[in-house]
């Protein structure tokens, strides 16, 4: 399980591919509309309301960096669960 101190395999790839492009620094945004460790403690329906509220909020965040570099990373896993 991660924690403050160790990385989740995923977050702990996405920032080796950072640092080998050169990046130091990153944000990492959830589509999403929970965030949990544990896979099976996700709800397993769609709320379109909170999903536009989310896409929004990450709209919001990247506006104020200005003009960044972005990299879009997804899985399928969330949608394979049955």
């Amino acid at each position: 399980m991660a924690n403050s101190e160790k990385l989740d395999p995923m977050v702990k790839k996405v920032d080796q591919l950072a640092k080998i492009h050169g990046f130091y620094v990153w944000i990492k945004l959830n589509f999403y509309l929970k965030r949990d460790t544990i896979f099976e403690a996700l709800p397993n329906f769609e709320n379109s309301n909170w999903h536009r509220k989310n896409l929004a909020h990450i709209c919001s965040q990247i506006r104020q960096v200005g003009t960044p570099n972005i990299v879009v990373a997804f899985g399928g896993l969330i949608l394979d669960r049955n």
